[in-house]
């Protein structure tokens, strides 16, 4: 009964909401990864989101960050279709990041880089671009991600 309904959540976000554009694949990708984890249940596992609303008038309960239409929100999955049937909302993003946000009331956050970076001449090597190169634009993403909600990022080296 319990994989029925996460089922039914999976097939309402992708046939209903994603190929509609307004849910991000990064959302479907999360859900599919959660729900294979000890202990997931839709009422009490929570998902960090990006929102983007069609208005600054838009005001969401649990709200974590804001900047102009894109607001940072920690709900549970079993929120997301009554959120995606509010008629200001325009799109849903996954966000791993909720949890810096929630860590902090400074509006910056630190994010480590998985990677030391070039040593010597690496930074012209061709192996160097391509075997990081990945990894560069998913922390820019989640660079932009973070900023769009208004939080400054610190990009710290690897330890």
């Amino acid at each position: 009964m319990k994989e029925s309904v996460e089922k039914d959540l999976f097939e309402t976000l992708e046939h209903s909401y994603f190929q509609k554009g307004k849910v991000d694949v990064s959302v479907l990708n999360q859900l599919f990864d959660d729900r294979k984890k000890e202990g997931f249940d839709l009422k009490t596992s929570m998902v960090g989101l990006i929102i983007t609303v069609d208005s600054e008038n838009v005001k969401l309960e649990g709200a974590l960050a804001r900047k102009d239409n894109n607001i940072a929100i920690y709900t549970s999955y079993s929120n997301l279709v009554e959120l995606l049937e509010n008629p200001g909302v325009v799109h849903l993003e996954a966000c791993n990041d909720i949890v810096l946000l929630k860590s902090t009331n400074t509006g910056e956050v630190n994010l480590r880089t998985p990677w030391p970076g070039p040593i010597g001449d690496e930074w012209d090597s061709p192996a160097y671009n391509s075997f990081w190169h990945g990894a560069e634009q998913e922390i820019d993403k989640r660079i932009k991600r973070l900023e769009s909600v208004g939080i400054k990022v610190k990009l710290l080296p690897s330890s």
